[in-house]
């Protein structure tokens, strides 16, 4: 029974309790012996399963069995050694790998390679080349518009779907004409617009386009069905603007 509790406790809790420290960067001097660490930490284990009462009884039965041939007893002591060591530096392998931190590349590799693959059930996709992101996606979406999914390096945290809406000169001849208060009206409805379809948002009005931004974060909870959703609300956000601003101009 003591055997079994100290099994349970240098087996199954102290490698928790291991793995725990490594992912806060304690003990990381020990990462790199891992696997010899573990190893002789079973070595002791044995040991001290050798000094029970029913292991002493057991090699007095082997010594009495092989008094005859002693060389037999050398055998199968050295095979079961054998054994056990290599069955050690096997198990303590797999314990050590599965202990290992994922490194913030592999976990960034992994994160576009998820993004990815979430979008492409939205729309067509295509990545685009810009040493200022991780990663950079331009999805079409189910209206035709385009949304860009991308993960800047200088906000490491978020990913942010955007899109934005634009018009010809002739129609921004029509917006400088308005009244200031009316431009100002103009721009207010349509946020007024976007919160009564629950749509959140952060919209900015430059002078030819207006542009809409969804900042989703990066956490263990991030699934497809988040991202999906901040696709969905930005070509929402795209067809109440247009929608709104075609009424207001009268197009």
């Amino acid at each position: 029974m003591e055997f079994v509790l100290v099994v349970i406790v240098m087996g199954f809790i102290v490698p928790i309790l291991l793995t725990k420290a490594m992912e806060r960067s304690q003990f990381k001097w020990l990462e790199p012996r891992l696997r010899e660490a573990w190893t002789l930490v079973f070595c002791f284990l044995t040991v001290y399963l050798l000094q029970s009462e029913n292991m002493l009884r057991g090699g007095a039965m082997l010594h009495e069995y092989t008094k005859n041939r002693p060389w037999l007893g050398y055998v199968v002591c050295a095979v079961l050694g054998a054994i056990i060591l290599c069955g050690y530096w096997w198990f303590t392998g797999t314990i050590s790998s599965a202990a290992k931190p994922e490194s913030q590349a592999a976990r960034d590799v992994r994160l576009e390679q998820n993004v990815q693959e979430w979008l492409s059930t939205y729309g067509k996709v295509e990545k685009l080349n810009d040493p200022e992101c991780y990663f950079n996606f331009n999805v079409q979406s189910l209206s035709k518009k385009q949304i860009t999914v991308l993960r800047k390096k200088d906000f490491a945290q978020l990913i942010q779907v955007a899109a934005r809406v634009s018009w010809p000169p002739d129609i921004d001849d029509k917006i400088n004409r308005l009244p200031e208060i009316k431009k100002k009206d103009l721009f207010n409805e349509l946020g007024i617009e976007l919160v009564k379809a629950k749509i959140q948002f952060n919209m900015k009005i430059s002078e030819h386009y207006i542009l809409v931004v969804q900042n989703v974060t990066i956490s263990d909870s991030l699934d497809s069905d988040t991202i999906l959703k901040a696709l969905s609300d930005v070509d929402g956000a795209l067809i109440i603007i247009q929608t709104r601003m075609s009424i207001a101009l009268h197009l």
